[in-house]
């Protein structure tokens, strides 16, 4: 990026102005439920500007910068090539969803991998691993491979497909994958790219996931990278146990505005709501341990009322039925002195009354 300073941030600024101004319409193919149990999360909140993060490691090299928009701190990986991977000592579930926010002042050309490798190589190029899943964005044009070195397989790209999707430029765009065994969906803002039944090989430990650039005429900027593992059936919990509560119902920040990525599990709750007609149901805000306390009691609040009236403009729930609270922190369910533990404590309870 030929940009530092004060003029990134002014590009922020201009990014986030601009989706206020141009709110995304929901695709009837959009039906991303992102997992419930976090298990790896950064939005570089707590990194110092123009180091670089703690958690990540890259053989290039890359800084925290910050977009005073909304606060936010995003992670600059620089445009001359390079790898970029979360530390991660996981081995990832067969059901797990992958979230971030990217954003680019030009054109980009940037990969993520998912994929198997017994040894870590934070050097490796082209397709890394054992086996895995690699998504490539340049130019407009989104494309898919999945590869495995298996000698069945002899090494080769043996799925790829197309397709075109322009990442907007100096506007920040949400991308979210969920792989469910060897389905490999992927989602661009609130649009249906992919949905590819048989993306990933089956029959290897995968344990990474990177980014890499390539010589991209910008920078690219990333926040909000969350790792979660997906839980089938979880919303049945609210008539079979009384009580189900989601991480999926996202927010602008200190804001009780509903970001278009939600719209899914939403959605799933007012199915159940409906064929449950007679069911009463509370639905709880709760916030993470960040600012003051009292006005965290009031903005969840606020983002409960506007759940609500999501479930009842949208979807055409009996708002009737529906009464709302909201508990500020006083309630997490896990250690705010983490970034996963704060992310599991913002979330929204739905409870049978």
């Amino acid at each position: 990026m030929k940009t530092h300073g004060i003029t990134l941030s002014i590009f922020l600024l201009t990014a986030f102005h601009l989706i206020g101004q141009n709110e995304n319409t929901v695709s009837g193919k959009y039906d991303f439920v992102a997992g419930e149990k976090i298990i790896f999360f950064d939005d570089f909140g707590a990194e110092p500007v123009g180091e670089f993060p703690a958690k990540w490691n890259s053989n290039i090299g890359g800084d925290i910068v910050t977009a005073t928009a909304n606060n936010g701190k995003w992670l600059r990986m620089k445009a001359q090539g390079g790898n970029y991977i979360p530390e991660l000592d996981l081995k990832f579930p067969e059901n797990v969803t992958i979230e971030f926010d990217v954003f680019t002042t030009d054109d980009v050309d940037f990969k993520t991998t998912f994929y198997s490798e017994e040894q870590y190589d934070l050097n490796a190029y082209g397709v890394p691993g054992e086996a895995g899943s690699e998504v490539t964005f340049t130019n407009g044009t989104v494309e898919f491979s999945s590869y495995s070195t298996d000698e069945s397989n002899s090494g080769k790209e043996i799925l790829s497909s197309n397709e075109q999707f322009l990442i907007p430029v100096n506007r920040v765009t949400h991308v979210a994958i969920w792989i469910q065994k060897s389905r490999y969906r992927l989602y661009l803002a609130t649009n249906k790219v992919f949905d590819i039944p048989k993306g990933v090989f089956q029959n290897y430990v995968y344990n990474r996931f990177r980014f890499e650039t390539s010589n991209s005429p910008s920078d690219v900027l990333i926040s909000n990278f969350k790792i979660a593992v997906g839980t089938p059936d979880t919303r049945n919990q609210l008539t079979t146990t009384g009580r189900f509560s989601t991480t999926g119902i996202l927010f602008d920040v200190n804001s009780d505005k509903i970001k278009p990525e939600s719209h899914a599990c939403i959605k799933e709750i007012a199915q159940i709501l409906k064929e449950n007609s007679g069911i009463k149901v509370k639905v709880v805000g709760h916030t993470d341990s960040d600012g003051d306390a009292a006005k965290n009691i009031e903005l969840s609040k606020r983002r409960a009322e506007s759940v609500k009236k999501y479930l009842g403009s949208v979807f055409g729930v009996d708002t009737t039925m529906i009464t709302t609270d909201g508990k500020g922190e006083s309630e997490p369910l896990s250690d705010n002195k983490t970034p996963e533990g704060k992310a599991q404590n913002r979330r929204v309870e739905f409870i049978k009354e």
